[in-house]
């Protein structure tokens, strides 16, 4: 896994409402040679995983009711 790619889940980890400004001031504290362009490829697949893993359970929840 990339160091950008670290920065940012920790960054989410830690501050987990956080909106994307507090996520980059995170990571650029870290990292700062990360763009907003890389942090913000890095929050859209972890929304897309996340938004699988929700599909994927509500189809179990279906399939097994």
């Amino acid at each position: 896994m990339t160091r950008p790619r670290r920065a940012v889940l920790a960054a989410a980890h830690a501050h987990p409402h956080a909106d994307t400004v507090s996520i980059f001031g995170a990571v650029r504290s870290e990292l700062p040679e990360v763009s907003h362009q890389a942090g913000y490829d890095v929050l859209r697949a972890l929304t897309d995983v996340i938004h699988w893993d929700v599909c994927r359970e509500r189809l179990a929840a279906i399939a097994n009711s």
